[in-house]
């Protein structure tokens, strides 16, 4: 691909997939900094809590990062008290989910974490989540899959992968 505007080339790592279950390919700035500035949390569709997916990204090498969970900020306070304490520049953001001509998602990076009317706007974000998420889980239901049970409890957004996960640990 082409060269990304921070001098990069192609994407932004992926290192979320490793804090998740996958390969963790952290990149570098210039040569300078190891960064990822996308990763998720178990607040929305990542499986680690926001101080550990900070500890297992020190542990590779970055030294700066973005939590971008799903619709919400939840994890970003407990994400920049780790970033403290491993040496990690934890910069705040969120992945905005968004329909225009297909599913888009926007990364905010920097994100101002009182401000009113991103947090009005995560919170419509969530209410509609849980409305689209109460769907599919009845319709799996209705299909004879109880997903219910295997739900996560709440710790930020729901996303299809928990439901995803859900149906399969249902069996």
């Amino acid at each position: 691909g082409r060269p990304a505007a921070s001098g990069t080339r192609g994407r932004v790592s992926r290192i979320r997939k490793g804090i998740g279950g996958g390969a963790i390919r952290p990149r570098r700035l210039m040569g300078h900094s190891i960064f990822d500035l996308h990763l998720h949390s178990h607040c929305s569709d990542g499986s680690d809590a926001p101080a550990a997916v900070v500890r297992r990204a020190a542990e590779a090498g970055v030294k700066l990062l973005a939590l971008t969970d799903h619709d919400t900020a939840l994890g970003v306070p407990e994400a920049i008290a780790a970033g403290k304490a491993y040496g990690v520049l934890v910069l705040p953001g969120v992945e905005l989910d968004t329909e225009f001509a297909e599913e888009l998602h926007i990364l905010g990076l920097g994100i101002d974490l009182v401000e009113p009317k991103l947090k009005a706007a995560l919170e419509l974000m969530r209410c509609r989540r849980e409305v689209r998420n109460a769907k599919i889980v009845k319709m799996l239901g209705a299909a004879g899959f109880d997903t219910a049970p295997y739900l996560p409890p709440s710790v930020g957004t729901v996303t299809r992968t928990h439901i995803a996960r859900a149906l399969v640990a249902a069996g």
